[in-house]
């Protein structure tokens, strides 16, 4: 039971690719099925980051894929760094890829949610 009394059960939301002919399935072989059987079983249930684990280059590697396949070299830089506060959305002031100043609009954007939720 989490601090609420809830009983929540973390849910691993795998890296889906897609396969042509059975639709989508993660490299251990789970069905996205799977993933949506399980929310039904708990709706509360949080759902794990699926860029968890992943090395930095391991991400890159992933965003140049990613960026390549779908002609999107010319975001790259920007890709990336969505794809570093995706995540670790918490660690953002640590990345040394962001400039000061998009530090600074993150800072904003999570102080008014902040304020939102407080309402």
């Amino acid at each position: 039971m989490d601090s609420k009394g809830t009983d929540e059960e973390a849910i691993d939301v795998p890296y889906y690719t897609e396969d042509k002919k059975d639709g989508f399935s993660d490299p251990a072989g789970r069905r996205q099925s799977d993933m949506h059987e399980a929310m039904q079983r708990n709706p509360n249930a949080k759902l794990k980051n699926p860029l968890a684990g992943f090395t930095k280059q391991e991400l890159f590697d992933d965003v140049e894929q990613f960026a390549r396949e779908k002609d999107l070299m010319h975001a790259i830089d920007e890709l990336k760094k969505g794809a570093l506060i995706a995540q670790s959305p918490k660690d953002y002031e640590t990345f040394g890829e962001l400039s000061d100043e998009e530090k600074q609009i993150l800072r904003n954007e999570v102080s008014s949610w902040n304020d939102v939720a407080q309402q």
